[in-house]
């Protein structure tokens, strides 16, 4: 080390020492590849030895560059360098200054230390740039390795391994070995373990090569030798030496450590593990020895594992075989006897390890799960006199539930375990009696028989599997129903904590003893028992005479508890605790809490699930009750001092009275105890709405104007509810308000000027509050409404030339106020023009004034005259209203000379009298006309024709049914005659409309008498002339040809008809004409004659046909039987 001083020295003073002298120096050192502001020294990385000086020199050799560009930089010299390691500056007392330039660190002891060492400038903004860098590693000399072993895997290949200790400094590790023999050349196996021991040091090595590891240990922990690996792994030798060569840069250490090579080998699990023989105690399994490691030299040492599925987990049983050999087959087989669970799955293992290795070298298990032969159940399920329960379903039938202990699992044997009832017997009337009976089902705990008499019975059990019964049986016996004893009462069930039970009841002093009933269940009644059934039997006179209160000490778990009372002959069955008191509670929870709220009150209703006897009842409960501050944010604490009511045991109900409307009450119920503990959470409880206590407050009208009234008031003090409205009542009008402000303001509109109202507002929740102070406001003063009715004007004639006109008119039906006054305004006009307009004030609703203009000659004058009122308000504004329709009047002036009236009234006397000749003479035509159209002859087509004769009366009376008078007649037309079609058809339509009722028919008639009788008659004539047959009667107007027929040019010839008989029907006169009796005819339908030349024949007449409409109608249709006046 002191050499290495003086080297740093003698470097110093002829390199580092010219250079700082130098201003200017030839070539500037750098901080290895980085261009820094300076050097360290020594350079890169720095290894130094614990308890070693550590001195590192840091010269500074340019200036940073400056920091602000328009001032002066700062000098920086040796005061201003630092040393950092790892981010933490070195303190100052470290570091020791040589020149303006360089300082040096220097520890005299550094501790263990691995990481970077900076030296940097601070700067004048204290900030700090990188002068330079060196890798600092304080460490020690090589180690040796820590835990060294190897391992050889089922003898193929040989995994060595160890520890480093740590070491800063980088430490390299070499290993290699050689193999040694034993004096004696062969291992004999039956030497002991110790005994090989004490010959270790016989052991030589075979020739001086050593072999080193097949890869690198620079980053590795281990060596593995195999077939593959260079150099190979070695097999046949049983002891290997290796060394172990340690390096870094402060020296070398070497490490020599021997193993036994076979007691390092691990085999790998046996092979082929399996069942080759078993019983109901004993299983025989055989293996063999994987084949790597068959002719292992040492030898192997097996090892059988077991344990079956009740055993503990990992309560294995183990068997070393001393001698074992393998059979002809090379496999190894072994028989496991003694084994106490019959069908039932064990878990086998068996492995391997070399026979010089310890218990720490076993191989992995080799594992089977195999079962022991079955047998029948090793017991029946164990029972006591009281295990029934009867639960009666009629008056005469019962069911009956018969409990037992379950076996345990172990003795069950086999598969398809199951407990059967073997056997029953009834003892009825004629004695016992082995009767054939199932249960209705069964389950591991119980069996159900349903509907079963009242007699006694008497069980037998027994356990089943696949290979059959139990080899005995347990009995119940089950009283008959007049036998049976009571049930014991008051029984309740308490729970504390360390799993101690307390089961309380009424003692009878007639029963002999009581049994308790346990039954391990993960749910309480009423769901049935299904675990395992446990029971305790207490003799009366070890009980209190008058309650019994016995302690149970059982494992922390929910059971269900039950009770019978037994005597030397019969038994009560067993009864279950429907509840559970915890922690000595004479009470249990609350089955059932509820609250039903009213508007000022709420029902409470509770049950108790059980209560203890009443001896134990010195404790009660109360009902407490509030309201809460806030429920909307669940603050349930009370805005007003609780109240406790004390309620008694028996009590399930209680009303609540005196409560507020809409309010929300917190209510629980509390025990009387030192505890003083809620027996449920609180219910929250919200009274329902009610109509608000008082009115709402201060109405009154704040603006009022002459059509509307601004009302303002404030809310009721308590609502009682949620606000939703309010209703103004104003005379016999309503409004709705649905404001819900603390001050409401609202606004009637459209109301008649200086009126009086009548005004009162109520608010609603649910219901309404009652009606406010009524306020009286009466509206300002308004615009009049209109005079609906227009002015009467009369125009009267004085006694001399002059004229007088009175003008009267009604009072407005809204008058808006007092009325004032009425403007009238006058217009004169000639009838075509205003000539003059003249307006006029009055206080009254008439106005006489003379009419000057009517005396001037110039024809007729007229006066149009319109009214409408005024009122006048407080500020003297005058309000006028509409004015009303005009009213006329009118005046003729004085003529001259009587002669020209005379003149006058002869003209109009002369046009009146040819009026009334004109229109008499125009009357008498219509008649005339009328009367000659009543006789025209019409002429039918052959196939129209009707049969001369009628058979039946009932025809005629059809006939004559038809509402428009007609006449029939039969007219008969040469063949040659072409028939219109088409027109009768629209004559037919036509008529039948005509027959819907007597109004149309006179309707008709009138329209054609309006059409004028001189052209009627020519109507006929040309319908005749064109061949067309018009019928005048509606009931012809069906007969209707099935085919079309077409009527010929020629005019037709007149043949032999009979005229028609018409008389009047009825005797009030009405113009409708009847049918003449006529004779009968087959049916009442007209006979057709054939169509000889070229016609087709026709259906019956009366029957309608539809036919098409292709023919060009001649003229218009006209009813010649209409009745004219």
């Amino acid at each position: 080390m002191e050499v290495t001083k003086y080297c740093y020295l003698l470097v110093l003073l002829f390199v580092l020492v010219p250079y700082v002298a130098s201003t200017e120096p030839l070539s500037a050192p750098r901080c290895g590849p980085f261009d820094t502001l300076g050097v360290t020294f020594p350079p890169g990385d720095i290894n130094i030895q614990v308890d070693h000086p550590l001195e590192i020199y840091c010269t500074l050799t340019k200036q940073p560059k400056r920091l602000y560009e328009n001032v002066t930089p700062r000098h920086y010299n040796a005061s201003d360098l630092f040393f950092m390691v790892d981010k933490e500056e070195i303190r100052k007392e470290y570091v020791y200054p040589v020149n303006e330039t360089t300082v040096k660190l220097r520890v005299e002891k550094p501790p263990s230390w691995k990481g970077m060492s900076r030296c940097a400038v601070r700067l004048e903004d204290n900030s700090s740039r990188l002068v330079c860098l060196n890798y600092l590693m304080v460490g020690e000399k090589p180690q040796k390795l820590l835990n060294f072993s190897c391992v050889s895997h089922n003898w193929e290949s040989l995994n060595c391994s160890w520890v480093r200790q740590p070491n800063n400094v980088v430490t390299t590790y070499n290993i290699s070995y050689t193999m040694n023999k034993k004096r004696e050349v062969f291992f004999n196996s039956s030497v002991p373990a110790k005994n090989v021991a004490n010959k270790v040091s016989e052991i030589r090595p075979i020739g001086s090569r050593r072999y080193g590891c097949p890869d690198s240990t620079a980053d590795r922990d281990y060596c593995v030798w195999n077939a593959s690996s260079t150099p190979p792994y070695r097999l046949p030798y049983q002891y290997y030496s290796f060394l172990i060569v340690g390096q870094n840069v402060f020296g070398e250490i070497k490490q020599n450590i021997s193993i036994d090579h076979y007691a390092s080998v691990i085999p790998s699990k046996p092979v082929n593990l399996s069942l080759i023989g078993s019983t109901s105690e004993s299983l025989e399994i055989t293996w063999t020895v994987p084949v790597a490691i068959k002719n292992f030299p040492a030898g192997l040492r097996h090892k059988i594992m077991y344990q079956s599925k009740f055993d503990p987990i990992g309560a294995w049983q183990t068997i070393l075989p001393v001698k074992i050999s393998p059979n002809k087959f090379g496999a190894f087989d072994y028989n496991i006897t003694g084994l106490i669970y019959a069908g039932t799955l064990y878990d086998v293992r068996v492995l391997l390890k070399s026979s010089l290795a310890g218990d720490d070298k076993w191989s992995e298990p080799a594992t089977i799960t195999i079962h022991t032969n079955s047998t029948v159940p090793g017991t029946p399920p164990r029972t006591c006199p009281g295990a029934f329960e009867i639960r009666s379903s009629s008056v005469a039938y019962r069911d009956i539930y018969i409990y037992w202990q379950q076996i345990p699992n172990h003795l069950e044997n086999g598969d398809n375990f199951e407990y059967k009832i073997s056997e029953v017997v009834m003892h009825g009337e004629d004695g016992p009696e082995l009767i054939n009976l199932s249960p209705t089902y069964v389950t591991k705990t119980y069996a159900l028989f349903s509907n079963m008499l009242s007699y006694r019975y008497d069980f037998s059990i027994v356990s089943s599997n696949v290979m059959g019964y139990s080899e005995t049986s347990s009995k119940i016996t089950v009283p008959s129903k007049e036998n049976t004893l009571p049930e014991p009462s008051d029984f309740v069930k308490s729970s504390y904590d360390g799993g101690i039970w307390e089961i309380n009841w009424k003692v009878d002093p007639s029963i002999t003893s009581y049994t308790i009933f346990s039954c391990d269940n993960k749910q309480d009644r009423p769901y049935e028992c299904q675990g395992r059934l446990n029971w305790t039997d207490y003799i009366v006179g070890d009980v209190p005479k008058d309650t019994a209160a016995v302690n149970l000490t059982l494992p922390d778990k929910l059971y269900q508890i039950a009770l019978s009372a037994n005597t030397n002959y019969s038994s009560s069955g067993m009864v279950w605790a429907s509840c559970t008191l915890l922690s000595g509670n004479v009470y249990s929870k609350l089955k059932d809490f509820a609250i039903l709220p009213g508007s000022d009150f709420i029902d409470v209703n509770w049950t108790f699930d059980c209560v203890k006897p009443t001896k134990t009842n010195g404790r009660g409960f109360q009902l407490h009750y509030c309201p809460i501050k806030d429920p909307e944010k669940k603050n349930l604490t009370c805005k007003e001092q609780e109240v406790k009511i004390p309620l008694d045991l028996g009590k399930e109900r209680f009303r609540i009275t005196g409560l507020k409307p809409y309010t929300t009450y917190s209510v629980y119920i509390v025990r009387t105890d030192k505890l003083k503990s809620p027996l449920k959470d609180p219910l929250l409880g919200t009274t329902l709405e009610a109509a608000p206590d008082q009115p709402p407050q201060n109405l009154t009208a704040v603006q009022v104007t002459n059509t509307s009234i601004t009302l303002s008031w404030k809310q009721p003090p308590s609502i009682n509810g949620i606000l939703k409205n309010y209703y103004i009542y104003w005379n016999n009008n309503y409004t709705i308000v649905t404001d819900k402000s603390p001050t409401v303001q609202m606004t009637l509109t459209n109301l008649k000027s200086h009126y009086k109202y009548s005004i009162k507002v109520r608010a609603c929740t649910t219901n309404c509050s009652a009606n406010s102070t009524t306020i009286h406001v009466e509206t300002e003063i308004g615009i009049p409404g209109i005079i609906e009715l227009s002015p009467s004007v009369k125009l009267k004639p004085l006694h001399d030339s002059n004229y007088s006109m009175e003008v009267m008119w009604n009072v407005p039906r809204e008058p808006g106020g007092p009325i004032d006054y009425y403007d009238v305004r006058v217009k004169l006009s000639d009838g075509s023009s205003i000539q003059k307009e003249t307006l006029y004030r009055c206080i009254n609703n008439s106005l006489q004034m003379p009419a000057r203009e009517c005396p001037d000659i110039g024809g007729a004058k007229y006066y149009k005259v319109q009214i409408r009122a005024v009122n006048v308000d407080k500020e003297m504004n005058a309000l006028a209203g509409p004015w009303s329709p005009e009213g006329e009047g009118n005046c003729v002036p004085i003529l001259p000379n009587l002669a020209l009236m005379v003149f006058v009234s002869t003209v109009g006397i002369l046009a009146l009298l040819a009026i009334c000749i004109s229109v008499v003479y125009v009357i008498r035509c219509l008649w005339l006309r009328c009367k000659a159209m009543q006789n025209v002859i019409v002429k039918l087509p052959p196939q129209l024709e009707l049969s001369s004769a009628y058979k039946s009366k009932g025809t005629m009376d059809q006939l004559a049914s038809h509402n428009c008078p007609t006449q029939l007649k039969q007219i008969d037309i040469k063949d040659s005659s072409p028939p219109d079609q088409q027109l009768l058809l629209d004559q037919k339509d036509k008529e039948e409309s005509l027959e819907s009722s007597p109004e149309d028919c006179e309707e008709v008639h009138g329209d054609q008498e309006s059409s004028g009788c001189g052209s009627g008659h020519d109507s006929v004539s040309s319908s005749i002339t064109a061949g067309t047959h018009i019928t005048d009667s509606g009931t012809e107007a069906d007969e209707r040809p099935s085919t079309p027929d077409v009527f010929g040019d020629t005019p037709r010839q007149k043949e032999e008809t009979r005229q028609r008989n018409v008389s009047m029907s009825g005797s009030n006169g009405e113009g409708y004409s009847r049918l003449a009796p006529a004779p009968t005819s087959n049916g009442g339908y007209v006979t057709v004659a054939p169509a000889s030349r070229g016609y087709v024949s026709h259906p019956p007449l009366w029957s309608p046909q539809n036919q098409p409409k292709g023919y060009v109608t001649v003229g218009p249709p006209v009813n010649l039987n209409s009745t004219c006046g």
